[in-house]
């Protein structure tokens, strides 16, 4: 989906999937066909974003096509991408979140949520 969460790395997670930063970003897709993609790869599948770093978002699988060429050993086509704007992505590791990047999901309604369930836990612990 429209978020990538960024924590801490298991040990178990190589260093060429965390690029020796010791964190990885995790994402739900909010597409069937993907998500079934995923149960049928062990629970867990890594990949680039379809874009390099400063490009746009790729649309079609031409494009992707286009950008990696004989890099990716498989491009699946689904069709033109529901939306030009990347996921919002958050660093979710520290004490308080941090906004990598704008995308998907305002920054604000994050706070929004945050500041809800910060508020309904204490709540929570005073009863």
């Amino acid at each position: 989906g429209a978020l990538t969460l960024i924590g801490k790395a298991g040990l178990e997670v190589p260093t060429e999937i965390t690029a020796d930063t010791g964190t990885i970003g995790v994402r739900l897709p909010d597409n069937d066909q993907v998500r079934a993609l995923v149960r049928g790869c062990g629970g867990a599948l890594t990949a680039t974003s379809a874009n390099p770093s400063g490009q746009k978002p790729a649309r079609v699988a031409p494009d992707i096509e286009r950008y990696f060429g004989s890099a990716v050993d498989l491009i699946i086509d689904d069709g033109e991408a529901q939306t030009d704007r990347p996921s919002t992505v958050v660093d979710a590791g520290g004490a308080e979140p941090k906004l990598i990047r704008e995308g998907v999901v305002a920054w604000a309604e994050i706070h929004e949520l945050i500041a809800h369930e910060k508020a309904e836990s204490k709540q929570n612990r005073e009863r």
